[in-house]
């Protein structure tokens, strides 16, 4: 495996720009911590199973997690 160092310490500074900013400021990401969560769960998951478990109307992400539906890795 090969690793960017340069590219994590970019990563690293910018997350530490941001706490600082929502520090002084408070937090800049109106969205709740759930509604992110569930958001990250479903960029990693398998697309097309989470289009089917959509279809039901219901809460999709319950659905496909019912469907069986597995996800990737979540940041």
């Amino acid at each position: 495996m090969d690793l960017d160092f340069d590219q994590i310490r970019k990563t690293a500074s910018l997350e530490r720009g941001r706490r600082v900013f929502e520090g002084e400021f408070g937090s800049a990401n109106p969205i709740p911590a759930h509604v992110e969560f569930n958001m990250q769960k479903a960029a990693s998951a398998d697309q097309g199973l989470l289009l089917i478990a959509n279809w039901f109307g219901q809460d999709t992400i319950e659905t496909y997690e019912a469907l069986g539906g597995r996800y990737g890795s979540i940041l």
